[in-house]
């Protein structure tokens, strides 16, 4: 079954500089129903891997977990940038990251229940860095470089991980193997 919906009204409960919130009330057959969701742009991350088999993540804050996660790289596409351009940008100022070795993975809807987020996931091989990382100002995050082996050994039990990055740990261990 594919049901469509039809939006009957759209209210802004929350606009500010990095979150928006709405409450749509649709009509799906016979029955109305009222959500409220983030729209939002597409993002990307990044399963960067280096010459030397470790997988380049970061540690960010996350204040709604009140913790700090083992991330993959990630952020937003900005509107009229491509999505393999985005990556390119976001691995080189959280990380400070390069490579000339990219391939499109997979996208998906890591969260649609509360979000229209559309995350696009990019291996990027050879991975070396050539400065240092520039997060933006509101980024609390430090890049390391962990060896893909035993995360692959540890996976999925690694500690402070986050959702993207287990399935990030995952292709990389398909792909970097050469499989296709």
């Amino acid at each position: 079954m594919n049901w469509r919906a039809r939006v009957l009204s759209r209210r802004v409960l929350l606009n500010s500089p990095h979150m928006r919130v709405v409450e749509d009330r649709v009509r799906i057959g016979r029955q109305t129903f009222t959500y409220q969701f983030r729209p939002h742009g597409p993002v990307v991350a990044i399963v960067a891997v280096t010459a030397r088999g470790g997988l380049v993540v970061v540690r960010q804050y996350r204040h709604a977990v009140r913790r700090t996660l083992l991330e993959l790289p990630a952020g937003s596409v900005e509107r009229g940038e491509a999505p393999l351009a985005a990556a390119k940008r976001e691995l080189l100022e959280e990380t400070g990251f390069a490579s000339r070795r990219w391939r499109r993975l997979v996208a998906s809807h890591p969260a649609p229940a509360n979000s229209g987020i559309r995350k696009h996931y990019y291996l990027a091989l050879d991975a070396r860095r050539i400065r240092r990382a520039r997060p933006e100002r509101f980024e609390f995050l430090r890049p390391e470089v962990l060896p893909l082996a035993r995360l692959l050994r540890q996976f999925p039990r690694i500690a402070g991980a986050a959702e993207g990055l287990l399935l990030g740990i995952a292709m990389a261990g398909r792909y970097h193997r050469g499989n296709p």
